[in-house]
């Protein structure tokens, strides 16, 4: 329940604002003048009555689910990052905008039914959502929007799961396209990059100058976009932290660079719009810049390099999740163990 105080200067009265609900998104306010010398506690008791009465969450309950969604999504800006929000604009407008009229007819079999209507999507992405959701809901329930959550710990993920599919390029593949990049070119020199070191996005994109040192290559931070500009900040985990080895030619390019900041100043939506006609020209199958990070690794792991190498390399907290990520795509790590076998 918001409660707005305002005292005029001159009379000494007190002008009190009382948002008691939404109708059809627009605020529903009642008004009360209170006589000089009021006490706050007498104002306060005033607007809990309200609330006491039914008044409040007779309206407040009528405001839209998808004035919510704006609402929650406006509050989430500032907090969020570039890619973030992006994400979670999406998610909304796809799946959740349009599903919910008024919060107050929320109901839990609503949020079952629609959580159960995303069964052919992956289990991460049933998560996703099913978290915004929740989040929206606490919110509402913060604001006073609502008097609770319809949203409650029965309400379970469907079962079916979907086996997550990793395209990545073949040994020829990743070498053919590999030689197809114009390191003169930042862009292609900044794929490269991506093909060649396994770093993730937000690290490549946080690169400086003295990350680099001959054919040693240190990661020791990422780079957040936010609505207000790029925000360095520590890597994903701890295991992220780490100090790569990469060929020579590639240190040579990427200290040659003129930039005193960050080696790759241009923004990420630059170099995800960029590969696709990357990998036409260079005839290999086209995927996006997490699928370079996964060539490099099933590239590595198919020259015969160690599981725990790669792991490292790739800043995993373990072996063991690497080769649940990747093994199955090396069919090679299979005839070596036959080779030794037999």
């Amino acid at each position: 329940m918001a409660v707005e105080i305002r005292k005029n200067k001159t009379t000494g009265k007190y002008l009190v604002r009382v948002t008691v609900g939404y109708k059809k998104g627009k605020p529903i306010r009642v008004s009360k003048t209170f006589p000089k010398g009021t006490r706050r506690s007498e104002i306060m008791l005033w607007a809990n009555q309200l609330k006491e009465e039914g008044q409040e969450q007779a309206l407040q309950s009528r405001m839209l689910f998808d004035d919510l969604i704006n609402e929650w999504l406006s509050y989430k800006k500032s907090h969020l990052q570039v890619r973030t929000q992006r994400a979670y604009t999406t998610a909304c407008k796809i799946h959740l905008a349009g599903k919910f009229q008024a919060l107050g007819d929320i109901k839990t079999k609503d949020i079952v039914k629609l959580i159960d209507g995303l069964l052919d999507y992956a289990p991460e992405t049933i998560i996703r959502i099913r978290n915004l959701l929740k989040a929206m809901l606490d919110y509402a329930v913060e604001r006073d929007y609502i008097s609770e959550s319809p949203y409650n710990k029965s309400i379970s993920i469907p079962k079916k799961k979907r086996k997550r599919l990793i395209k990545v390029l073949t040994i020829e593949q990743f070498d053919t396209f590999s030689h197809a990049l114009d390191t003169e070119c930042e862009i292609d020199l900044a794929l490269k990059t991506f093909l060649l070191t396994g770093l993730r996005v937000s690290e490549l994109m946080a690169l400086q100058p003295w990350h680099i040192t001959g054919t040693t290559l240190r990661v020791e931070q990422s780079l957040e976009e936010r609505y207000n500009g790029k925000i360095p900040s520590p890597p994903k985990s701890d295991h992220a932290y780490r100090t790569i080895s990469i060929p020579e030619t590639l240190g040579k390019k990427l200290t040659a660079l003129p930039y005193e900041d960050f080696i790759f100043p241009m923004g990420y939506k630059l170099l995800a719009n960029s590969i696709s006609r990357r990998c036409k020209e260079a005839g290999v199958p086209v995927m996006n810049l997490q699928g370079l990070r996964h060539s490099h690794a099933t590239y590595l792991l198919a020259e015969g390099v160690s599981v725990l190498a790669v792991s490292r390399r790739l800043g995993h907290h373990s072996a063991g999740f690497t080769l649940s990520v990747y093994g199955h795509l090396v069919p090679s790590m299979n005839d070596k163990i036959l080779e030794v076998l037999t």
